[in-house]
């Protein structure tokens, strides 16, 4: 039980081929040895694999049909702090709320990775209400310590990092971004991620626009949806294509971005992501207000 869990958490870090597999298996055998922890552990994993992989329904099906037949299972915040983030990229504010106070015990935690990682949950459906200062502050003075000590392939440095750039971002705060791209960008390169060194692309982009550079924020933005697109991770990818989408509608360059912001509202829909459903559309309509409703 033990190896199947771990080695499936690691490739699933890494973003290394099996780790749904493997998850799966860890799953099967919880359920075998009838501990309802470890079904907990290896249910909350393969939920996390299928938020990058894009299987939300399924995600929220098993999340959901555990909860229902024990709410006070053991390891139950596993359970709510993967829901909670998926209610916030849907744009369910209430719900992810709702799962946020379930797992309220880990932010006093004595427990490093508990305590860093409600932050990174916090942080993020904070930052998909709009509340972008609060975002940036829950994770402005950690993120630095999580990459240390937990490393950049950590849940909390993978669920915050692209919040607190794009909160950053959205604050007008370009020194805060451009600090949290050094700290990824001074990390060895072998202990950052796939799916890390895609969000620094795409950090890198949005910096750049930010600060009028964009034949830079182009190349970058491109390079991003390419690199999300190797890894399989749909939500990104379609990120990364609305935000060089929006970059070329603002150069009057449309009929290049449509292709690229049809493809993303096609994503969006079958997610059900409505926030970045939102804005894309208004990008497509011309819509200004709209196009001001930005999600992570």
């Amino acid at each position: 039980m033990s190896a199947q869990v771990n080695s499936g958490d690691f490739l699933r870090r890494f973003d290394l081929p099996g780790s749904g597999e493997r998850t799966t298996a860890a799953l099967d055998t919880a359920r075998r040895i009838g501990s309802r922890y470890w079904e907990s552990l290896a249910a909350s994993n393969l939920m996390r694999v299928w938020e990058y992989s894009g299987e939300w329904d399924e995600l929220e099906r098993v999340g959901t049909e555990l909860l229902a037949q024990s709410d006070d299972r053991p390891g139950v915040e596993l359970l709510h702090f993967e829901l909670g983030i998926v209610a916030a990229l849907r744009g369910e504010a209430t719900a992810a709320r709702e799962h946020l106070a379930r797992i309220v015990s880990w932010r006093a935690s004595q427990n490093n990775q508990l305590r860093w990682t409600y932050a990174a949950v916090h942080a993020t459906i904070a930052d998909s209400a709009g509340e972008f200062a609060e975002a940036l502050d829950l994770l402005a003075g950690t993120l630095e310590e999580i990459v240390q000590t937990d490393g950049p392939s950590s849940t909390a440095s993978r669920i915050g990092f692209p919040t607190a750039i794009s909160a950053a971002l959205s604050v007008g705060r370009l020194a805060d971004a451009d600090a949290l791209l050094s700290l990824l960008a001074g990390s060895p390169r072998g202990h950052v991620p796939p799916y890390l060194r895609a969000q620094l692309t795409r950090g890198r982009g949005l910096l750049s626009a930010a600060r009028g550079s964009r034949v830079v924020a182009e190349k970058h933005l491109g390079a991003a949806v390419d690199e999300f697109g190797a890894l399989g991770f749909p939500y990104w990818r379609a990120t990364a294509q609305t935000e060089l989408g929006a970059l070329l509608v603002d150069d009057q360059r449309v009929p290049e971005a449509r292709p690229l912001l049809d493809e993303a509202r096609r994503v969006f829909t079958h997610l059900g992501a409505s926030p970045m459903l939102e804005r894309v559309e208004g990008l497509l309509t011309g819509d200004a207000r709209l196009q001001l409703v930005r999600h992570r």
